[in-house]
C-alpha cells in the first residue's frame, strides 16, 4: 500500500478549475496509474487538504505504486512524496482519526424492489444524526468511536466530461479518537475506506497512533500524515 501526497500548484489556471470540479481530479490523479484495473481503481482513494488559502495538498492512498511521470509537472508545487506502508492494527488499539465522508442514506423506490431500481442517496444533515450514521458504520468496520467531532463543509459540485448533469455531494470531517476492535476487518475498512463517493474525495480514512489528549489528537493525525 502506497501513501502519496501531492502539493499542488494552485496558481495555475487549470488546477484551480481542477479543484473546482473533483470529477476532473479524479480523472488526473487516475492518469498516474495506467496498467490499474477498473476494480483496483476503486481503492485508490485521496482527500485534498488545504493548508492556507494558496496552498493544497492532495493525499491518495492507493494499492499500487502511482507514475507520478503522468502527473504534468506545471500542476505540481513539488515533487510528489510517494512512500510504502505497511500498518498493522492489534486488537484494543487506540487511534486518533480524521476521515472526510458523504454521509448519506438511500430512500426508497416508490416503485419497489421489483423494479429492480434502488433509491436515490440523500445527505444526512445535523451533526447528531452524521455521528449516529458513523457510528453505525463503526460497527460494520471493525472500530469504536471513543470521541467524535464533526465539522460540516459546503456542498461539493461536480460534473462528468461532456455532460450537463451536475453532481451535488454533501461532504462532512470527522476527527476523533476510534478503537479498533477486530483487526482484520479494520485492516480493510482502512484500505478500502468508509462510505459512498470514494470517487470524489471522500472515504479515506487517515489513522495515527493516540497518545496525550483528545485535543491533540487531531494535530497528532496531521504530523503522522506529514513527517513521512
Amino acid at each position: 500500500m502506497f501513501l502519496t501526497q501531492v502539493r499542488l500548484n494552485t496558481v495555475h489556471a487549470d488546477v484551480a478549475a481542477m479543484l473546482d470540479n473533483v470529477y476532473r481530479l479524479h480523472q488526473w490523479l487516475w492518469s498516474a496509474f495506467p496498467s490499474t484495473t477498473e476494480e483496483s481503481r476503486e481503492r485508490i482513494l485521496f482527500r485534498v487538504e488545504y493548508r492556507r488559502v494558496t496552498e493544497a495538498m492532495l493525499l491518495v492512498q492507493s494499492q499500487a505504486k502511482p507514475e507520478s511521470k503522468y502527473w504534468q509537472r506545471d500542476f505540481l508545487a513539488h515533487d510528489p512524496e510517494i512512500r510504502y506502508i505497511s500498518p498493522m492494527f492489534q486488537q484494543g488499539l487506540l487511534l486518533c482519526f480524521k476521515l472526510r465522508a458523504n454521509p448519506t442514506t438511500r430512500t426508497r423506490n416508490p416503485l419497489g424492489s421489483a423494479s429492480g431500481q434502488i433509491g436515490k442517496r440523500k445527505a444526512i444533515r445535523g451533526k447528531t444524526q452524521q455521528i449516529q450514521w458513523l457510528e453505525n458504520k463503526s460497527r460494520q468496520h471493525g472500530f469504536s468511536i471513543l470521541s467524535c467531532q464533526v465539522n460540516e463543509m459546503n456542498i461539493q459540485m461536480s460534473s462528468k466530461e461532456n455532460s450537463m448533469e451536475q453532481i451535488y455531494q454533501y461532504g462532512v470531517t470527522y476527527r476523533g479518537i476510534i478503537r479498533v476492535d477486530d483487526s482484520k476487518v479494520f485492516m480493510a475498512t482502512f484500505r478500502d475506506g468508509i462510505g459512498a463517493g470514494k470517487g470524489f474525495g471522500f472515504g479515506l480514512l487517515s489513522v495515527a497512533p493516540f497518545s496525550g489528549t483528545p485535543t491533540a489528537c487531531c494535530r497528532q493525525t496531521e504530523m503522522f500524515l506529514l513527517r513521512g
